[in-house]
C-alpha cells in the first residue's frame, strides 16, 4: 500500500493559523446542504459551510485555550470542550451564536467527552474527571452527575485518554468503553458503576478509539506500531481480534464510517490510511499533511460523488476528498501497475533470450575478436575521468595520512548532555574528522552487564575504555550492536572492506566488532577518542566524577558540556517515551522526569563554577541555540578547543547538513537518530507545537536553571510562546561567564 501514489485532496480549508484537535461533519438534520465543524490550539471553533467552502460562523468562547472536543449537540447546537476548564453549549441556527449552557469540566489531559442519547430530551455525556481515572456521566440538561467511574487501581490504569459511551443492542443497557494511559481497555457497566472487562491492548497509552455500535468492535491506537481491533462478546469481555503492525508508529485518530465499511486512521507521520472495516485490509493512504493527523472524520451522503473525509492535524490545514473516488483511484492504479508489471516481463524475458544468442555467436567467434575486445576495453578505461577520479581519491588519502601520522598525544574528548538534546549532532560533526575514533554512548547497555553497584561498575568501565581497553564484559558486542554504523572509524577498515563514503561500501562488508580490532584503532591509528555520554548515565550524573575517571584512567579529558532549553526537549523526550505518567518502575513521570533533568543541571553549573583554572580550562560549555544559530562559528570554537583542524569538507558537510534540501530531510524523517535538520527551523518549530500545560510545569521545576543558561519563561502566556518572534534565551547569560 506505502508504494502506491496517493492523490491530492479534493480541496483545502485553510484560515485556523493553528493546529487542529477536531473535525466533524454535521448530520442532515443539522444543516442538509453539508457542514464542517473545526476546533484549533487557539480556542476557535469554525463552521465551514461545504458550498461555498468559506467559514461562516466564527465561535471564541475559551479565552484562547485550546478547543479539546468539539461535536454537535443532538438537538443541533454545538458542544464545545476547551483547555480552560469549561464545556460551552452553542446556539448557532438563524444567525445567533451564543452560549446557552455552561458546564464546569476541568481539564486533565486530553481526553474527548462523547454523548450518549436515552430517550427523547435525555442526552448524557461522559468527561473526564479531575482525579487522574476517574470519569462522570452527566445529563446534558440538568448538569447533574449521574454516574462517577472510578477504578479501585486507577494508579495502575494511569490518565484516561479517550472514552466512548454505548448501549447494548440487546438491552439497551448503557456502558462507557475506556482508554487508559498503561494500554488498557475498559469496559464499565455504567448503571453499576464496575469494571467488567479490561485488556492490555497496547504497550503505550491509548491515544485513540472507535468504536461500531452495533457490533461491538472497537478499533484503538496508540503510540505504538500497532492499530487493534477488539470485541465485547456476549459475556462482556474485551478479546482482541487482529493487531495490524505500522511500518511507521503513533496513531492519533481512527474513524469509523457510519456505513461500517471503512476504517481510517490519521498518523503521526501525516499519513491517512483506509481500510476495509470488515476485512482490515488496507485500501488506500492519503499523505498531503506534514504533521500529525490529530483528527478524521466521515461526512454523511452529500452528494452522487460519495461520502466526504476530513483530516485535520498540526499543520493548520483540512484536507477533503471523496472516498469513494480515493478507493477507486488506487484500484485503478494497481490494475495498471499489474499490466505494466506483465508487459516488462514479456520484454525481459525476450531480452534475455536474445542476449543468451547473442553470446554464443561470441563464443564461437572468439579467436577472432577477443584481441580486440580487449583492446577496446582498454581503451575505455584510458578516457578522462577515471585519472581525474584516481587522483582525487590518492589525494584524499594522502591528507588523511599526513593527519592521522601527525605527532600528537592520544587525548579523549567528552560530549555531556541529557537525552534529546542535540549531542548525537554535535559529536557527529567531530566523528568526520580523520584523526578522530567516535563511539557512540558506551554507557548504553551497561546496566545489562552488571548486578551490583551500578557507579562503580560505569566508573571501572569508563576507566577501562579511555585507556582503549575493551576487555571488560561484552564491551565490544555491545559497541558493535548499538549503532556501531553512526561511527566513521568503526565502519571502515579494519572492521569494513571500504572505507564509509565510498561507493562501494555497503554493511554485507563489515565484519563483527572485535576487541583486538577495537584496541588497535583506539591506540594506534588515532589520537583522538570521542566519547558520546548522556548526563543521566555517568557516575553520580557529575562532570567532577568525570574529570576523577579521567585521573585514575591517566589520560588526558576534555568535556563539552551541551544544554539545550528542557521546554523542547522535554517534548522530544516524550516521542521517545523517555518518562510516563503511568505509576512503573522503569520510567518516571513527567515531573519526576523534568525535576531530575533541571537538578542535575544546576548542580553541575554550580560544580563548574568551583572548579580550579586547571579543570576550568578544559570544560567547554555550548548552547544548542547558538549552534543551530551560528553552527559553522561554534564548531570552529570547538575545533580549536579539541585541538583539531577545521578541514574544507568538514565546513561543507556542517553547511549541508544545516541548510539541507527538502529530499535530504524527508529522507532524514525514518532514521531514529537523526543529525540532519534545518537548523534554524528547529528553534521554533516546537513552540508552535507545543502543549501550554507542559511548558507551565517545565518552567515551574526548572525556573533557576533556565535563568542560569539564559532562557525566558512564558509565565503561561500563549501568545508569546507561540510568537516566534519574540526569542525565548538571551545572547548572555549567567553561566557563560564562570567557565
Amino acid at each position: 500500500m506505502e508504494n502506491r501514489s496517493p492523490p491530492d485532496p479534493l480541496y483545502v480549508l485553510r484560515g485556523t493559523e493553528a493546529a487542529l484537535n477536531v473535525v466533524k461533519f454535521a448530520p442532515k438534520s443539522v444543516r442538509e446542504e453539508g457542514l464542517l465543524l473545526s476546533g484549533s490550539a487557539k480556542g476557535i471553533i469554525s463552521l465551514w459551510n461545504l458550498k461555498t467552502k468559506r467559514s461562516e460562523i466564527t465561535l471564541d468562547g475559551h479565552d484562547g485555550h485550546a478547543i479539546l472536543a468539539a461535536d454537535f449537540h443532538p438537538c443541533g447546537n454545538v458542544i464545545s470542550h476547551g483547555r480552560d476548564g469549561y464545556l460551552r453549549i452553542w446556539q448557532c441556527s438563524e444567525g445567533r451564536k451564543e452560549v446557552v449552557n455552561s458546564i464546569t469540566a476541568p481539564f486533565l489531559g486530553f481526553c474527548q467527552f462523547c454523548v450518549l442519547s436515552r430517550g427523547y430530551k435525555s442526552h448524557w455525556i461522559g468527561l473526564p474527571s479531575a482525579s487522574n481515572s476517574q470519569v462522570n456521566i452527566r445529563d446534558l440538561e440538568s448538569k447533574e452527575i449521574l454516574f462517577a467511574l472510578k477504578p479501585d487501581d486507577g494508579k495502575s490504569l494511569g490518565m484516561c485518554m479517550c472514552i466512548s459511551l454505548i448501549s447494548d443492542p440487546a438491552t439497551d443497557k448503557p456502558f462507557l468503553i475506556a482508554g487508559y494511559e498503561s494500554g488498557q481497555l475498559v469496559l464499565w457497566d455504567v448503571m453499576a458503576g464496575k469494571i467488567l472487562s479490561r485488556n492490555p491492548t497496547h504497550t503505550e497509552s491509548v491515544l485513540c478509539m472507535d468504536v461500531d455500535k452495533e457490533d461491538l468492535r472497537i478499533v484503538s491506537g496508540s503510540a505504538d506500531s500497532k492499530l487493534c481491533v477488539s470485541s465485547v462478546t456476549p459475556q462482556h469481555s474485551i478479546t482482541v481480534e487482529k493487531e495490524i503492525e505500522l511500518k511507521n508508529p503513533g496513531i492519533a485518530s481512527v474513524k469509523i464510517r457510519k456505513d461500517h465499511k471503512i476504517l481510517a486512521t490519521g498518523g503521526w507521520d501525516g499519513r491517512i490510511r483506509i481500510y476495509s472495516w470488515k476485512t482490515l485490509k488496507p485500501l488506500a493512504y492519503l499523505s498531503y499533511h506534514t504533521q500529525t493527523i490529530n483528527t478524521v472524520d466521515f461526512s454523511e451522503d452529500l452528494c452522487d460523488h460519495g461520502q466526504l473525509l476530513a483530516a485535520g492535524g498540526k499543520d493548520s490545514r483540512i484536507s477533503e476528498d471523496f472516498l469513494n473516488h480515493t478507493v477507486m483511484a488506487f484500484r485503478r492504479r494497481v490494475r495498471r501497475n499489474l499490466i505494466l508489471l506483465l508487459i516488462f516481463t514479456f520484454i525481459s524475458v525476450g531480452l534475455f533470450f536474445a542476449l543468451l544468442q547473442t553470446s554464443r555467436d561470441v563464443v564461437k567467434n572468439r579467436n577472432v575478436f577477443q584481441s580486440g575486445s580487449t583492446f577496446i576495453t582498454t581503451s575505455n578505461l584510458t578516457t578522462n575521468e577515471a585519472p581525474l577520479q584516481i587522483k582525487t581519491s590518492s589525494l584524499n588519502d594522502l591528507t588523511e595520512r599526513m593527519l592521522q601520522h601527525k605527532v600528537k598525544s592520544r587525548q579523549v574528548l567528552l560530549v555531556v548532555a541529557h537525552g534529546r538534546s542535540g549531542s548525537t549532532f554535535l559529536a557527529d560533526i567531530f566523528d568526520k574528522h580523520p584523526r578522530v575514533f567516535y563511539i557512540f554512548e558506551p554507557l548504553h547497555g551497561i546496566r545489562k552487564m552488571q548486578a551490583g553497584d551500578y557507579d562503580t561498575f560505569a566508573t571501572n568501565y569508563l576507566q577501562q575504555i579511555f585507556q582503549c581497553n575493551f576487555s571488560m564484559g561484552n564491551t565490544s558486542k555491545e559497541i558493535g550492536r548499538f549503532f556501531r554504523f553512526y561511527s566513521r572509524a568503526l565502519s571502515s577498515p579494519p572492521f569494513c572492506k571500504y572505507k564509509q563514503g565510498d561507493p562501494k561500501w555497503s554493511r554485507k562488508y563489515c565484519s563483527p566488532v572485535t576487541q583486538k580490532k577495537l584496541e588497535h584503532t583506539c591506540k594506534v591509528q588515532h589520537n583522538t577518542v570521542v566519547y558520546k555520554l548522556l548526563l543521566d548515565r555517568i557516575p553520580g550524573q557529575s562532570l567532577e566524577r568525570l574529570f576523577h575517571v579521567c585521573e585514575m584512567a591517566d589520560v588526558e579529558c576534555k568535556i563539552i558540556y551541551l544544554i539545550r532549553d528542557m521546554r523542547p526537549v522535554v517534548m522530544s523526550s516524550q516521542k521517545v517515551a523517555f518518562f510516563r505518567e503511568v505509576d512503573r518502575k522503569t520510567r518516571p513521570s513527567l515531573r519526576q522526569f523534568v525535576y531530575s533533568c533541571c537538578e542535575m543541571i544546576e548542580r553541575n553549573l554550580y560544580l563548574m563554577k568551583k572548579f580550579p583554572p586547571s579543570l576550568r580550562s578544559r570544560v567547554r560549555l555550548v548552547r544548542y541555540e547558538d549552534l543551530a544559530a551560528d553552527p559553522l562559528q561554534v564548531f570552529d570554537s570547538l575545533y580549536r578547543f579539541a585541538e583539531l583542524e577545521m578541514l574544507e569538507n568538514i565546513k561543507q558537510w556542517i553547511v549541508k547538513i544545516t541548510q539541507p534540501s527538502f529530499a535530504d530531510l524527508k529522507k532524514e524523517e525514518k532514521r531514529p537518530v537523526s543529525m540532519i535538520r534545518n537548523s534554524l527551523e528547529v528553534l521554533n518549530k516546537w513552540r508552535l507545537l507545543a502543549d501550554s500545560c507542559f511548558v507551565d510545569v517545565i518552567e515551574r521545576y526548572c525556573r533557576d536553571a533556565m535563568k542560569l543558561m539564559g532562557y525566558v519563561t512564558t509565565d503561561g502566556s500563549v501568545e508569546m510562546l507561540q510568537n516566534s518572534t519574540i526569542p525565548l534565551f538571551n545572547k548572555n547569560y549567567t553561566a557563560q561567564n564562570w567557565i
